[in-house]
């Protein structure tokens, strides 16, 4: 029978839910003590909890949806990003470093996006011969 009190060290205790909002919280951007204080927890029990196995797949699994949530946003606006990078490369009164900088992230970005497509036919061709071996067809080297 337990006697209370603390957990002993191969003891762990369920996670409480201000717990996970204070990751939540950590993820988006504050600090350890602001996320504590938040939910009114200390910054102690805040560290021992990130160590949990569970607090650790909330903390990959948040950060994994946060960064798809952004880079979704990025990628929508990514059209008037483009055409306001263009206006400042071609305005004449934009200065001369300004418009070499911004020629140079125009041309960037056209390259990378001709590696990306490369990188993807690569790829394909690449999962086609895997295809072909777990087949037990004749492998072709392009």
């Amino acid at each position: 029978m337990s006697k209370g009190g603390r957990p002993r060290g191969s003891e762990q205790r369920a996670v409480p839910p201000k717990i996970f909002e204070a990751l939540q919280l950590w993820v988006g951007g504050n600090t350890w003590t602001d996320s504590a204080d938040a939910v009114g927890c200390d910054i102690r029990t805040l560290r021992k909890y990130r160590e949990y196995p569970e607090c650790k797949q909330f903390i990959d699994e948040y950060r994994r949806e946060s960064l798809n949530t952004a880079h979704t946003k990025l990628v929508d606006a990514s059209p008037r990003v483009a055409d306001e990078l263009l206006k400042v490369a071609l305005d004449p009164k934009t200065k001369a470093y300004d418009k070499v900088s911004a020629c140079e992230s125009v041309f960037r970005i056209i390259q990378i996006g001709f590696q990306d497509a490369e990188m993807r036919q690569k790829l394909e061709a690449i999962k086609e011969q895997l295809a072909a071996l777990e087949r037990g067809g004749p492998i072709v080297d392009i």
